[in-house]
């Protein structure tokens, strides 16, 4: 006979199931928006959102959840930043009026001016997200999905799917296993 553990009930249970979102678009909805300061004290806006339809529906909230089991400070991961002046302000433009168009009721919210972000959350938008390649703490390679860019739900389907962003020297690596080098030690200059 087995005998019980304590604490079985209460823990949630790993199955095996796709922990991690594949690069590709999706429809999300805004959760909440935030207006920050970027590390060097530029402003930024910070958009929480989750898939909202489809087989990874809540994605983030229920991996906040799952996480939140296992870490305390388990952080929400579906966060999008977009700097909002410089070179940053025509991306910040674009994220705007991408919002604006997968949404009816918006036109009235003059974005130049002070404006209620809430005026935002529950709205849908396109999203492309793409896979990058980190590095661990113990040195392994390996490949998370990211946000990459916010567009118009209408025009999602015309949108490609990011390449993957690989570690610089992943690309020396790959561009070298493809190369073939014909060379006469006569044809060399020293």
């Amino acid at each position: 006979m087995i005998k019980g553990i304590q604490g079985f009930n209460e823990v949630q249970s790993i199955t095996g199931e796709i922990n991690s979102l594949p690069a590709g678009k999706y429809i999300c909805r805004v959760i909440d928006l935030i207006q920050k300061l970027s590390k060097n004290g530029n402003p930024m806006i910070e958009l929480h959102f989750d898939i909202n339809e489809g087989p990874f529906k809540d994605f983030y909230m229920k991996k906040f959840k799952r996480d939140q089991n296992t870490n305390v400070n388990a952080k929400y991961q579906g966060i999008y930043h977009q700097l909002m002046m410089g070179n940053s302000l025509p991306y910040y433009k674009g994220m705007i009026e991408s919002i604006k168009a997968s949404n009816i009721g918006l036109d009235h919210i003059d974005f130049s001016k002070d404006w209620d972000e809430t005026k935002l959350k529950g709205k849908l938008f396109g999203i492309l997200m793409g896979r990058k390649e980190i590095m661990t703490n113990s040195g392994n390679k390996i490949f998370i999905t990211v946000p990459k860019a916010i567009r118009n739900i209408h025009e999602l389907e015309y949108c490609k799917i990011p390449e993957d962003e690989l570690l610089p020297s992943s690309k020396i690596d790959n561009m070298s296993q493809n190369i073939t080098y014909n060379v006469n030690d006569d044809d060399l200059p020293f």
